[in-house]
């Protein structure tokens, strides 16, 4: 999963904390009991200078005490989603490759992902946003007509 593509376009700490809660609740709708949540940077080590990295540290150091979820961060993206970087690397942290849900700092790199993952990627992506009182289905308008019905069906599940 990732967020957050198309609404929040440069979340605070407090919009941030409300994402991850929200992304915990879709992974245990959607049968992931124990999510791997990776709060993007450019870097995994902790870096003041970097608005990023400043907002994944306060994130993590929020949900310490969490313990249906796994929630990682400052990581970046090659950590978080590749189990050969992180070895290759010798990276030793909660998420080693295998995250379940991303989790980005402003709108610009959660577009930039989500178009990289359909158009690079070749990825089937269900456009939906939750944390409303229904989920709203959000497709681009280059999507094709299986990312809109993928979109569709995700969002019927959310409410389910």
């Amino acid at each position: 999963m990732l967020t957050d593509a198309a609404m929040n376009i440069a979340p605070t700490t407090e919009q941030l904390i409300q994402i991850v809660e929200n992304a915990i609740q879709v992974a245990h709708r959607t049968g992931i009991s124990q999510p791997k949540i990776a709060l993007l940077s450019s870097a995994e080590k902790y870096n003041p200078k970097m608005p990023s990295s400043v907002l994944a540290k306060e994130v993590m150091d929020h949900f310490t005490d969490r313990n249906d979820a796994i929630i990682y961060g400052p990581i970046s993206l090659d950590l978080a989603i590749s189990e050969e970087a992180a070895e290759h690397k010798r990276f030793d942290a909660p998420i080693k490759g295998d995250a379940d849900i991303l989790i980005v700092p402003t709108i610009d790199v959660g577009n930039t992902l989500y178009k990289a993952f359909t158009i690079i990627g070749d990825a089937v992506i269900g456009g939906v946003i939750v944390g409303a009182k229904i989920p709203i289905v959000l497709t681009s308008r280059s999507d094709d007509n299986e990312s809109k019905l993928f979109a569709l069906d995700f969002a019927i599940q959310q409410v389910r």
